[in-house]
């Protein structure tokens, strides 16, 4: 018994006792083939699915490469359309602009020479600007941190929109956290986004249609201190001007969407919230409709453990 369990652990499809009948070894040979048989079967039928699988594989591997090669190109049409729309009211504004001055020329008319110069001069900037904002967005990069003011970063930015908002009759207003000390960041970067929010805050008083409103941009710092993130800067940049639906604030970081109608490709909220993110931190808005639009950013002040290795970056002039 012992030697015929043995057998049949090892692979044997029956046992046969002496003295040896001929119906039994039939049987048991007929056993073995239905074994052997069904073996093959089983191994057919795992080499079957195997091919299957592997087929599968390969079929599933292509429809994703296809799948995102469709999201590339359907970006590259959205990007390129966005764009195309944009540059082609710049260069309205351009012909508008060498209209007025041909004719300024044409018939010794001076102030519509100065008039039509400005628009020229302004669809420059737009141009200019839109390249940076571009290249901000499409280059990847590792911020460049250095031990710096947030409260300077912040006083540089508003200063470069004092005359803008003087002339549409915009008060800027700056509300500076004194503990706020200095931080580890990139100082270009967390300029532009400043810059970006400020300039963004200006035009939404420039274009609200509500003239009994006292219009003014705010810029605020904070320093917050809290037991799970340790100390973390808050930027806010608050204006009192037209405000967004709920569902404009769903798209404002999608691409190329701008709620300035033709005089914006949304491309620099884009770049703001890359430059956000690549330093770790986040930007969310709170805004309702009439009432204006607060935009927040906050970054971990992140100072390096030695800060006799962190130089000062010098300031650009």
């Amino acid at each position: 018994m012992e030697s015929a369990l043995a057998t049949l652990r090892h692979g044997a499809s029956d046992v046969i006792t002496k003295p040896i009948r001929d119906e039994l070894l039939m049987l048991s040979l007929e056993r073995a083939e239905e074994k052997i048989a069904m073996s093959q079967q089983l191994k057919d039928h795992v080499e079957s699915l195997e091919r299957k699988l592997e087929d599968c594989t390969l079929e599933l591997r292509q429809a994703q490469e296809e799948l995102i090669k469709n999201r590339r190109l359907a970006t590259i049409g959205e990007s390129v359309a966005g764009l195309a729309h944009y540059v082609k009211n710049i260069m309205t504004g351009l012909r508008g602009g060498m209209y007025m001055v041909n004719t300024a020329m044409a018939k010794d008319k001076p102030h519509m020479l100065k008039d039509g110069w400005g628009m020229v001069q302004r669809n420059i900037e737009n141009v200019s600007d839109l390249m940076r904002d571009v290249l901000r967005f499409s280059k990847e990069r590792t911020p460049e941190r250095s031990v710096c003011s947030p409260n300077e970063i912040v006083s540089k930015a508003v200063e470069l929109f004092r005359e803008k908002a003087k002339e549409h009759h915009v008060k800027l207003y700056m509300d500076l956290d004194p503990n706020l000390k200095e931080a580890y960041l990139d100082r270009d970067g967390i300029h532009n986004v400043l810059v970006n929010l400020i300039s963004n805050a200006i035009d939404a008083c420039i274009y609200d249609t509500d003239i009994s409103k006292a219009w003014g941009v705010t810029v605020r710092t904070e320093l917050v201190t809290s037991a799970n993130l340790g100390e973390t800067i808050l930027f806010e940049v608050t204006d009192n001007g037209t405000g967004m639906t709920d569902e404009v604030k769903a798209k404002l970081f999608t691409k190329f969407f701008s709620t300035k109608a033709g005089r914006g490709t949304g491309i620099g909220l884009l770049g703001s919230q890359k430059i956000i993110h690549e330093h770790g931190g986040e930007i969310s808005v709170q805004s309702k409709v009439g009432q204006g639009a607060t935009f927040s950013v906050r970054l971990k002040r992140a100072m390096p453990k030695d800060n006799t290795g962190a130089r000062h970056k010098p300031t650009k002039t």
